[in-house]
């Protein structure tokens, strides 16, 4: 009987072996697919190199002419035309499919890109939405970023991560680029290697308020060659911040064309932390020329804790509206303002806001901005005027003699007032200025020489300085500096009524300075010149400006 049990025993225990080999489950082991497998959970939720096709992203063009496309094995949008030389407003978006974030509890987007030429924030953004209309691909949206790093080449990418907001976490959701450009001047912007992917991030680039710094200003910016960390926003007609003359220049009169355009434009400021300024106290402190006034209402410091970018006109506190009416455009006015109580402590945008009609408007020049920590006990007392010598040398008039002087205004494929009877140079207009939009591209030839020359001016007798800066853009450029004596609208004497300076070697890929003095003994009729010599490569000229002690104009 026990031989019997205990061979029972063992049959019953192979055959128990053998089941837990062959059953399938539920009763076996579990299998890989069943255990909790990290490799099972997604994380790249969408991804597109956008190196030869849109992928599953589609264009939508809501406005004007243009639309995304393929370029560089990136996804570019931009509205101006290098081989036309031309700008054509538009508003366009490239749309996802949808990314399914059900069950993912946090999330983010990157992306690598170039962005150049920008004129606005608002112009280049990427946005998110819980719903996707095609047939209203404008509406619906959220925006996620469009605070972009400026890029300084065709060939270096930034990275850029941005979260997604809790409230679209656990959706179906569709992201999208807009982009949008007037017919004046618009930006580049190229995009590869986008991802929605599972995680948490802390943004590459973030766009976080400057952090109190008691060593130095919290703002400061000169705005020598750019915006810098400003914005300009326009929120009625047409016009916008820009630089001139190294200052923030606003302006609703045209100098080329004797017209002024009614429009309303802000300059804000990058986000600030006031909180180390609860105790200290904190003040801005700029310098500026503000001429033809026509009212304070017009020229505005202002100041908010509550910026929002879709309606920038809104919210704000005025620090100042009076301003000194300046006599030239050489001497700058200092001022300083306190920070109001109810804003020490928080997180502060400062901005200036123009205004100007269609029938007569002020220019505003500003430099030098400053937010900084303290108090001020008072204002900054204006420098006493000195008392003049017996004998005083003359002071520079102050006011440029050139229109036109930033090569901003083109007609008819060559800049405003910047063509002559003895100009012969191949003229182009180019993005890489000095300051503002535009600089004028001046190219050379193997045999002769070649002239970018100034409309004719009636000069009185006197000494003038006749300034620009230049930009090499091919190697080996060179050019002399000198006018010509006009006689009946020409060149009377090829050999004496051409005067130039000796040559210039210019600076490849970078700005330089050019100053050229003359004197005139006697009432004269002058062309100036800026030849690129024979041989030469080509050259830009930016930011022209003729002054003088004791001419001008007849």
């Amino acid at each position: 009987m026990n031989k019997l049990l205990t061979l029972a025993a063992a049959c019953t225990l192979a055959l128990g072996f053998t089941a837990c080999e062959d059953v399938p489950s539920p009763y076996g082991l579990p299998t890989e697919k069943q255990q909790p497998n990290r490799n099972d959970v997604k994380d790249v939720l969408l991804e597109e190199t956008f190196a030869s096709s849109f992928g599953s992203f589609k264009n939508y063009t809501t406005s004007g002419d243009g639309a995304w496309k393929i370029d560089f094995k990136t996804a570019k949008a931009s509205g101006y035309d290098n081989a036309a030389k031309k700008t054509t407003a538009g508003t366009y978006y490239l749309v996802s499919s949808e990314v399914d974030l059900t069950g993912v509890e946090n999330a983010y987007v990157t992306l690598d890109y170039i962005l150049r030429y920008n004129k606005g924030n608002e112009n280049q953004q990427l946005l998110i939405a819980d719903h996707f209309d095609p047939a209203h691909p404008d509406q619906g949206w959220t925006v996620l970023n469009q605070k972009w790093t400026e890029g300084s080449d065709w060939k270096t990418f930034a990275n850029e991560k941005i979260a997604v907001p809790a409230a679209f976490l656990g959706k179906k959701v569709y992201i999208a680029f807009r982009y949008n450009t007037d017919d004046k001047s618009g930006s580049t912007w190229e995009i590869k290697n986008l991802k929605v992917q599972r995680g948490t991030v802390t943004p590459s680039t973030p766009d976080q308020p400057v952090q109190p710094n008691t060593n130095g200003p919290l703002i400061d910016e000169s705005f020598a060659a750019s915006l810098g960390a400003f914005t300009s926003q326009t929120t009625s007609g047409e016009g916008a911040w820009k630089i001139d003359f190294k200052s923030a220049k606003a302006s609703g009169y045209d100098n080329a064309s004797k017209k002024t355009t009614a429009g309303t434009y802000y300059l804000v400021s990058p986000e600030v932390d006031l909180t180390a300024a609860k105790t200290e106290g904190a003040h801005v402190a700029l310098e500026y020329i503000l001429r033809y006034n026509k009212a304070d209402a017009n020229q505005q410091l202002l100041i908010t804790d509550a910026y929002n970018p879709a309606q920038p006109e809104a919210g704000w506190t005025v620090l100042n509206q009076k301003w000194t009416e300046g006599k030239d455009w050489k001497s700058y006015t200092a001022a300083n303002y306190d920070i109001p109580e109810a804003f020490l402590g928080k997180k502060v945008r400062i901005a200036f806001r123009y205004n100007s009609d269609d029938k007569s408007g002020s220019t505003w020049q500003i430099k030098n901005v400053k937010l900084a920590l303290g108090h001020l006990d008072q204002p900054v007392q204006p420098t006493p005027t000195p008392k003049p010598d017996p004998t005083p040398t003359p002071a520079p008039t102050g006011d440029n003699l050139l229109s036109n002087a930033g090569f901003e205004n083109w007609d008819g494929g060559a800049p405003a007032v910047w063509k002559s009877n003895i100009g012969n140079a191949t003229l182009s207009q180019s993005t890489t200025a000095h300051s503002g939009q535009y600089a004028v591209k001046v190219t050379g030839d193997a045999k002769v020489n070649k002239r970018l020359s100034y409309a004719e001016l009636s000069l009185k007798a006197g000494t003038y300085t006749f300034t620009y800066y230049v930009y090499g853009a091919e190697a080996n450029a060179h050019l002399k500096t000198g006018y010509a004596i006009m006689t009946d609208h020409k060149v009377a004497d090829f050999k004496s009524d051409y005067i130039y300076s000796d040559p210039t070697t210019v600076t490849q890929g970078a700005w330089s300075l050019v100053t050229y003095t003359f004197k005139l003994d006697r009432p004269k009729t002058i062309c100036l010149l800026v030849m690129n010599q024979k041989g030469s490569g080509a050259f830009l000229v930016d930011d022209a400006q003729l002054t003088t002690t004791n001419g001008g104009l007849q």
